[in-house]
This record gives structure tokens, C-alpha cells and sequence, in this order.
């Protein structure tokens, strides 16, 4: 994994962390920030603010159920293909 996969991905778990305990609307950069020991230049190179880092996780759980709840790995190369473009496009937000 890049080392920026590994920013974004230790970012949103700080993220996750934090919302067993708070409102999303109550966490702060800082507070994700300090979470796992990163700085907010860090956190604003990988993304825009707080909301982003949310969207994005649930957006792309949103698509890979969708993905994992048809039958289309299994149908043909085209949808096989079709898959595949959901996952690089998934992975784009990753």
C-alpha cells in the first residue's frame, strides 16, 4: 500500500475512533489529528475537511455492497469488466 493510502486510511480510523464517543458534527481537525499523530498540513493535503473523510468511507461501502449484492463478478466479462471499473473507481476515494 502507497503511503498515502496509509495517510488517508490512518486518518479515517482516527475518524472512527473518535465517533464511538462523539457527534460527527463535534469532532474537530484537531482532535482527528492529535488522534493518530499527524499534523492538519497532513490532513489537508489528503482532504478537503471533515465531511469528505466520511463521505468517501460511506460511499465506497455504499458501492461495494452494491457491487457484492449482484450477481455480476459471476455473469460474464462484461459485467466482469463492469466490476472491475467500480473497484478502480472505488479506489480512486480509497
Amino acid at each position: 500500500m502507497a503511503n498515502s493510502q496509509i495517510t488517508k486510511k490512518v486518518l479515517a480510523n482516527a475518524l472512527k475512533e473518535l465517533m464511538r464517543s462523539k457527534s460527527l458534527n463535534k469532532i474537530s481537525i484537531q482532535d482527528i489529528v492529535d488522534r493518530c499523530g499527524l499534523n492538519r498540513q497532513t490532513f489537508y493535503y489528503h482532504f478537503h475537511d471533515i465531511f469528505t473523510i466520511y463521505l468517501v468511507g460511506f460511499t465506497k461501502k455504499k458501492l461495494l455492497k452494491k457491487l457484492f449484492n449482484t450477481k455480476a463478478i459471476k455473469t460474464g466479462k462484461k459485467d466482469f469488466t463492469r466490476s472491475l471499473n467500480i473497484l478502480r473507481i472505488i479506489n480512486l476515494f480509497a
